[in-house]
């Protein structure tokens, strides 16, 4: 090993050092700016009786594929399959699942997958905006 390994290009190191540590110091306070930016606070207030529970979420599938194609409603997937609502009890007690907005299949010839968004109820909240869903429609063997 070289005895002038530290001492050769000392400056050189040294500046590499320094620029390692402000790189690090730089990217170190923008992962915790970014952590901060998406906390979400809620504010509850036991006077209003809200609740939190996870529903299952229910596909709203309007129409029937083309002649020659089938739609297989067991084999339908949706992800997630549950989602968190906050409300009242009394609201909460009165739905068993949380719909999607509807989704037309009379045109669909194979299996899809779409993007849908969840159909909002008066006075809950639902933070998740969206579900996939993976429709199956197969042509009809003869």
């Amino acid at each position: 090993m070289n005895k002038n390994f530290l001492s050769n290009n000392f400056v050189l190191k040294l500046v590499s050092l320094g620029l390692a540590i402000l790189s690090w110091v730089y990217i170190d306070s923008e992962i915790v700016q970014t952590r901060e930016k998406e906390k979400v606070t809620l504010v509850w207030d036991k006077e209003l009786n809200l609740e939190i529970r996870e529903m299952p979420i229910k596909a709203n599938i309007k129409g029937s594929p083309p002649s020659g194609y089938s739609y297989k409603e067991e084999d339908l997937v949706v992800n997630p399959s549950r989602c968190t609502v906050v409300g009242k009890k009394l609201i909460l007690d009165s739905i068993e699942s949380i719909e999607t907005e509807p989704v037309d299949i009379r045109k669909l010839t194979k299996t899809t997958l779409a993007k849908v968004s969840l159909h909002p109820v008066s006075n809950l909240i639902i933070p998740e905006g969206e579900v996939e869903l993976i429709i199956p429609v197969e042509k009809v063997r003869k």
